[in-house]
């Protein structure tokens, strides 16, 4: 991870290039990069996605530049404040959270592309933190290293963190144990809803954005079971237009979000009802 003044173009332009790479096997035409741009600025290019300052919650930023893929042209490359507020990530956003039904004829089709879209992304996280760019392994290699609180046998309730991305996945399991939590986790919608039944967790934290089942479907299929029906879950994507769903799920967490957010929710859906 970096601060915002250790953040410079030489990096953006190695994310880029390794973008490229895994993306498009070279620097495709037409893309403009930092050295083409008009801009002196460390993110020429980027749209600025930063998330305000709320109630609770500090500004976050989140800069994203649509660079797409041979199959898919949204595709974005992030970088982002997030988790630990003040320092900065690389990652990639898939862009394709669209809900397609599987009676839709096209749906087999875009099942393929969104499993193509995250083997892509989790290729070219690993080539960028392989590179010594900070990436979200960076976010979780540092949350191991910070001690943990003590607690009870009997004052540990047990998480269910659902995410596809390992590291960030990890990120918060090691947060949460160093609250106290135990914690248990699934790198996908299928596994999660699998793995269920012989899990008694006090709350489920979610993540929308899977490419086989997403978040929502698996708080539907929750909230069908009488025995997870009244199950809290705390949803979180980075998806804007989802934050209507919201409601679906006990409580919303937008991407990016800093970890003292997440402890205060995690605490609110905790709390006797």
């Amino acid at each position: 991870m970096v601060r915002r003044d250790e953040l410079s173009r030489a990096m953006i332009q190695h994310a880029l290039e390794i973008y490229f790479h895994h993306a498009y096997g070279g620097d495709p035409k037409g893309i403009k990069g930092p050295h083409e741009a008009d801009s002196y600025d460390v993110f020429p290019g980027f749209c600025d996605e930063s998330r305000p300052a709320g109630a609770g919650h500090p500004r976050l930023e989140r800069f994203t530049l649509r660079l797409g893929n041979r199959l898919y042209p949204y595709m974005k490359l992030v970088l982002q404040e997030h988790v630990i507020a003040g320092q900065f990530c690389f990652g990639v956003d898939t862009h394709d959270q669209m809900e397609i039904r599987p009676d839709l004829p096209d749906y087999e089709a875009f099942m393929r592309l969104r499993r193509h879209n995250f083997e892509l992304k989790r290729r070219i996280e690993e080539a960028l933190s392989e590179a010594g760019l900070p990436t979200m392994r960076s976010i979780r290699d540092q949350a191991f290293l910070a001690p943990q609180r003590a607690r009870t046998q009997r004052d540990r309730p047990l998480i269910f963190v659902v995410d596809d991305e390992t590291d960030e996945a990890q990120a918060l399991e090691a947060m949460l144990r160093r609250e106290g939590f135990d914690v248990v986790l699934a790198f996908d919608g299928r596994e999660a809803l699998d793995r269920m039944p012989f899990l008694d967790p006090a709350l489920v934290i979610l993540d929308y954005e899977m490419p086989e089942i997403d978040g929502l479907t698996v708080i539907r299929e929750l909230r069908r079971d009488p025995r997870t029906r009244d199950l809290p879950i705390l949803l979180t994507t980075a998806c804007r237009v989802l934050q209507n769903e919201g409601p679906k799920a006990d409580g919303f967490l937008p991407k990016p979000f800093a970890s003292g957010e997440l402890m205060t929710l995690v605490h609110t859906l905790l709390a006797p009802r």
